[in-house]
């Protein structure tokens, strides 16, 4: 059995990312959706594009709160080029068609991870016009050289697992933690704080960090 086909459809194919010379990349299969149901075999678009990463000018944080007193949140990385393209990763735990999202079975690590390419406007359409989830969107202050080195490593990480299954997990490796450990090998970030885990607390650690 083909098990992709019985995923939901925003977990059907996933990203692949080649490099074609020094700083220029190009993605197949970033998702690019019309959000208006989720179950719409034609709202489903697929497109491939090419990325020069000297053309990034913008690196902006978003997350959408959700659960008891909005104490949780999903979490997401968005860059912006100079051509007004953008494209927005999000790491996931994919669902298959009768699945609903567990927090117990992401504790205990029975989700595979996913890294989800996208538009911005996937991304948050999907939680703001089918979820009722309010997505706030926040401009990292970084460099053009931290942008990139940043950008770099999450295709690097994309790549390991696209062709290796890694396990989700609630506080390890996360929509959040994920992310955050790949910039903290990279830049002089702690390794862990429990804002991380708590959507209400993670905008003020971020703003501490400068």
């Amino acid at each position: 059995m083909n098990w992709n086909k019985i995923l939901k459809t925003n977990y059907q194919r996933k990203c692949y990312i080649t490099q074609d010379d020094d700083s220029t990349y190009t993605f197949k299969n970033i998702r690019d959706f019309s959000w208006s149901s989720e179950w719409q075999d034609q709202e489903q678009h697929w497109i491939t594009e090419t990325f020069h990463v000297d053309d990034i000018k913008k690196v902006y944080f978003l997350y959408a709160p959700f659960g008891p007193k909005n104490m949780i949140a999903h979490s997401m990385v968005s860059f912006h080029f100079a051509d007004w393209r953008d494209i927005c990763l999000s790491v996931e735990a994919p669902l298959y068609q009768w699945e609903n999202y567990s927090l117990l079975k992401a504790l205990f690590g029975s989700y595979d991870i996913m890294y989800i390419w996208g538009t911005q406007h996937d991304h948050v359409s999907l939680r703001t016009e089918l979820r009722n989830e309010s997505v706030q969107k926040y401009l990292l202050d970084i460099s053009q050289k931290h942008a990139i080195e940043l950008f770099v490593a999450l295709i690097e990480t994309t790549q390991k697992v696209v062709n290796k299954k890694t396990p989700y997990n609630l506080i390890w490796n996360n929509c959040m933690t994920s992310i955050w450990q790949i910039a903290s090998t990279r830049f002089n970030l702690p390794r862990w704080n429990i804002a991380l885990l708590f959507a209400r607390f993670t905008p003020n650690f971020l703003h501490k960090l400068d």
